[in-house]
């Protein structure tokens, strides 16, 4: 029998796991090129939202995986850094119209370059696939039971990251998260940022697209939920999308006989 792979030790992992909101519809709707300068756009936003996390002080010490629409991320011993990187990747994933939903868990895995194997993917598609449902990454209480005793924890992070939301689940505040890392001086920034989430999460609650599963729409009455919470509880109420947002653009009239 060969040896046993060194690497291959069943260990304790701060997970996430998350896949993108009406990817088939997103694929099935461009050609070649455009799933190409799809999927480089994903790529790009990765490396923005590493980039911004590097920034912030954080060292990443994170392995991550992708197939198709699914991302899977790990760490065994920097669960904030974790924590900083998914909140980027929805910041920059939203502006740029792509919405996630996910789950993030402490539990073990076996790592290796080739293999994920382990309780840990299963608690985390579990929670992604029955729980995650909207747009919104889940933070099982195996994570933050795991951050308290680590070295790492700090109460008002954990605060700052984590929202109970209108179903009484914990998710990754990634709007709070926004202001937290802008602070009040960079005002204009969040402006900024909270109009574009605005304008994707209006262009989706208005998509007739018959291809779109009617479904989605109610994934996205959840951001709109969730964006105007925010709005109103740090007073940003210019930013709310209302319901006059979404009344459909009126087509000029056509001259009769056309």
């Amino acid at each position: 029998m060969a040896n046993k792979n060194q690497n291959e030790n069943y260990e304790n992992y701060f997970i996430a796991y998350f896949d993108i909101l009406g990817y088939e519809q997103k694929i099935k709707g461009l050609d070649d090129k455009g799933r190409i300068e799809f999927f480089d756009s994903i790529k790009e936003t990765l490396e923005q939202a590493k980039n911004a996390v590097l920034e912030a002080g954080e060292g990443l010490e994170i392995e991550l995986k992708m197939f198709s629409d699914n991302f899977f991320l790990c760490t065994k011993s920097n669960p904030i850094g974790l924590f900083f990187l998914v909140a980027n990747i929805q910041l920059y994933f939203s502006k740029e119209n792509i919405f996630v939903r996910g789950a993030m868990c402490h539990s073990k895995l076996i790592y290796t370059d080739d293999f994920i194997f382990g309780e840990g993917i299963v608690a985390v598609h579990y929670l992604e696939d029955n729980l995650a449902i909207f747009p919104r990454i889940i933070v099982d209480d195996s994570y933050i039971d795991g951050i308290e005793k680590s070295s790492d924890f700090n109460a008002s992070l954990l605060d700052c990251f984590v929202l109970e939301d209108f179903y009484r689940l914990k998710v990754v505040d990634y709007l709070n998260y926004l202001k937290f890392v802008l602070s009040s001086k960079d005002i204009n920034k969040i402006q900024e940022y909270l109009s574009a989430h605005k304008t994707c999460i209006v262009k989706n609650l208005k998509n007739k697209k018959p291809r779109i599963n009617p479904c989605i729409r109610q994934k996205y009455e959840w951001c709109r939920n969730y964006h105007n919470r925010f709005c109103e509880e740090n007073e940003y109420e210019d930013f709310l999308i209302t319901d006059e947002d979404l009344i459909e653009d009126e087509k000029e009239p056509q001259p009769l006989g056309v």
